[in-house]
């Protein structure tokens, strides 16, 4: 036949086709009369069936439902924290790391604030012992301790009015992914005024100013300088004998640059303008007698250093960096014998950078 010329089944009363359905039943040609040949190439129009062209004698079967499924959905981005080297998660855990010990020491500064101030002269020192573990999608696990020192003086300077100083400490001890040890030693300076009125509102503000020293592995070393201003307000109540205080807070960071070779690593990381915005309630009650008195106390408070997108540079790359948030619960007891005071408090660290961590500290005050 010509290539041109099309066969029916009417054409060909004779022929038959060695093929078979699904269900194994044979199939003449006078039994597809729908069925449509065409020369080079040969094909066939059948609406139920389709030809299987992979075995030695043609197939006919039913058309099969599919099971393949395509998924609209984009394959899952890998953490940065996943896919980056020793070097730069050494990096940006060191930021972090380094972050934590400012936030410490702020936060003591801000309790000094919130604190009923003296009507005289009163010095103070504080020790408080912080550990936790540290992680992100940006970095990956790393722990650390912090052991904070700090000495203190205030002064009356009118009616509900103080001024004061604070000497900071700060010793770090970091373990990083990796094997990687890291050091850091913090040394701020406080200045501080506040004022109380006698509805039970209070404000304060502080500035502070420091450098820290810090280790990684044995033979890098670097500096940062550190300044920070900070504003406190809230308001006392007294309610059925229980002193209710909430308070409001911010504060501004600034860490210094720095650049340091890590194994042939070129790290560096710019200056870093830090906001944090703390909240709070505390709850306390004086019992006295004589020239003792006893305040058991429980606090809470929201810390919140998440609102900027940092970036660290690693030989020119760039890499996210981002702080967290995290509660601050406190549990504490206040002790006062003449002019003496103690303070302890143990308290909890609740984030989304670290789980549940433990805190505890001791001060111990005296008033002329």
């Amino acid at each position: 036949l010509a290539h041109s010329e099309n066969l029916t089944a009417d054409a060909l009363p004779e022929f038959e086709m060695p093929v078979e359905t699904q269900h194994g039943e044979g199939v003449t040609a006078e039994a597809l009369p729908e069925l449509h040949f065409q020369v080079d190439p040969l094909t066939a129009e059948l609406p139920d069936y389709e030809i299987n062209e992979g075995v030695q004698d043609t197939v006919l079967y039913e058309p099969a439902k599919s099971e393949l499924t395509i998924s609209k959905e984009k394959p899952a981005q890998p953490k940065q924290a996943d896919i980056i080297s020793r070097y730069t998660n050494t990096a940006l855990s060191e930021l972090s790391a380094q972050t934590n010990a400012v936030l410490q020491v702020s936060a003591e500064v801000d309790q000094v604030i919130r604190e009923q101030g003296t009507d005289s002269l009163r010095v103070w020192t504080k020790a408080e012992n912080q550990k936790t573990q540290n992680e992100s999608d940006n970095y990956r696990l790393y722990s650390q301790e912090l052991n904070l020192t700090q000495v203190g003086v205030e002064k009356a300077v009118g009616e509900k009015a103080q001024i004061g100083a604070i000497l900071s400490h700060s010793k770090a001890n970091n373990k990083f992914d990796d094997n990687i040890n890291g050091k850091s030693n913090l040394t701020m300076f406080t200045l501080y005024g506040k004022k109380a009125w006698e509805n039970g509102a209070f404000a304060g503000i502080d500035a502070s100013y420091g450098q820290s020293r810090n280790k990684i592995a044995n033979d890098i070393r670097f500096k940062r300088h550190i300044a920070s201003v900070g504003v406190n307000v809230g308001r006392a109540w007294d309610i059925l004998g229980v002193e209710v205080k909430p308070s409001l807070g911010i504060r501004y960071h600034r860490l210094s640059d720095v650049n340091y070779n890590h194994v042939g690593a070129q790290i560096r990381t710019k200056s870093v303008d830090l906001v944090a915005y703390n909240a709070g309630l505390s709850l306390g009650k004086t019992m006295t007698l004589g020239v003792f008195s006893l305040t058991p106390e429980i606090s809470s408070y929201y810390v919140d250093a998440s609102h900027k997108n940092l970036n660290v540079k690693v030989n020119n790359r760039h890499f996210d960096q981002q702080f967290g948030r995290y509660f601050r619960h406190e549990l504490g007891l206040n002790t006062k014998v003449g002019n003496w005071s103690v303070a302890t408090k143990v308290g909890l660290l609740d984030g989304n950078q670290f789980g549940k961590q433990r805190f505890a500290s001791l001060k111990v005050g005296y008033t002329w």
